[in-house]
């Protein structure tokens, strides 16, 4: 799916060509005073043919003159003009092929058709006044894009046509089967849908300075243990004696997954104790604690009849970009594209 370099720069039935010129701080003036998002002049060019469409550089680039007028500012010259050629390259190839699809749009779309993608583009005009605060703030919002309504509108509608081009061309090609779908069930199973197991934290956190010694900071603790196991709230007892981060919370940390809690002796008994069940002490350094197992979610993975249609919206948007790739071949090879990498 390559289009053909322009050999010098002459193009299609010897026509004289743009000179190749680089972008260059030179060409964008004022760098010094440049802000982010000002209008900058892009030193245009054609860089490529379609057809008999011709893209320049000013296609290609319009939309970056926020992020030229950045990296002028930031960038020595050499990076500066090596950063927009690898931008300009990238968007040259999508502006291409926009184009073929666009004039395959055309000849395909009769006057009924385009009447109608014109009335979705002033729905969505309507849509975006009064998303805002009306049509003057929206006009400024186009104009400090460096756009106009026709420009907007222009732009709205090929957008459409593309997207409905692709739709008849494209979906009608798509079947996704049971085994498919099963089959990309079983390719992500494990990553996507093997959920582990999770319990809720409740914890109590009691630390060495703020009792006389060790032997104290653990009679404390059995003794709140008791007073837990014996039914008292062990959220309050956290609120009341907890020097843990989620104390004001009531100690709990919510749901956890094996592993998550940096003090294994929490970590482990998280997922031994049975639900409600209430620690032992677990001394660590200069610190006890105490859990409390809210509740447990076990592993489990989530079978094929759960995910069947998420599975298949898988498949099928798989499909479509590989014969959306196919069908862009086809364009360029019935197509005569030409492209002056020099003038990029």
């Amino acid at each position: 799916m390559q289009p053909v370099p322009a050999e010098g720069t002459s193009g299609a039935a010897g026509e004289s060509q743009p000179a190749a010129t680089s972008v260059t701080k030179a060409e964008l003036p004022g760098s010094t005073r440049r802000q982010r998002g000002q209008q900058l002049r892009i030193a245009n060019a054609m860089v490529a043919r379609v057809n008999e469409e011709v893209v320049t550089r000013e296609d290609v680039l319009r939309d970056l003159r926020g992020d030229l007028a950045h990296w002028q500012e930031t960038m020595t010259a050499e990076a500066f003009e090596a950063r927009v050629r690898e931008e300009a390259a990238q968007r040259l190839r999508a502006e291409i092929e926009r184009r073929l699809v666009l004039q395959e749009a055309r000849k395909r779309f009769n006057e009924e058709q385009v009447k109608y993608l014109d009335e979705e583009v002033t729905k969505e005009r309507a849509r975006h006044i009064a998303a805002g605060t009306g049509l003057a703030a929206w006009l400024a919002a186009l104009e400090a894009q460096g756009l106009t309504e026709e420009i907007w509108r222009k732009s709205q509608t090929e957008l459409l046509m593309i997207q409905a081009l692709l739709k008849q061309v494209i979906e009608p090609q798509i079947a996704v089967t049971q085994d498919e779908m099963l089959a990309e069930y079983e390719r992500v199973k494990n990553k996507k849908y093997a959920l582990p197991g999770r319990a809720r934290l409740q914890l109590i956190k009691l630390r060495l300075e703020d009792h006389s010694d060790m032997a104290g900071m653990q009679a404390v603790a059995r003794s709140l243990i008791a007073r837990a196991r014996g039914g008292q709230d062990f959220g309050q007892l956290a609120k009341q004696f907890s020097k843990d981060v989620k104390a004001p919370e009531g100690g709990d940390w919510g749901f956890l997954q094996k592993g998550s809690f940096r003090v294994e002796g929490v970590d482990e008994a998280l997922f031994t104790l049975p639900v409600g069940g209430v620690s032992d002490p677990i001394v660590d350094g200069s610190a006890a604690y105490v859990v409390r197992v809210a509740e447990r979610v076990e592993a489990r993975t989530i079978p094929f009849t759960e995910v069947q249609d998420e599975c298949r919206e898988a498949v099928h948007t798989a499909k479509r970009g590989k014969l959306i790739v196919d069908y862009l071949d086809q364009l360029y090879k019935k197509s005569r594209v030409e492209v002056y990498e020099g003038n990029l």
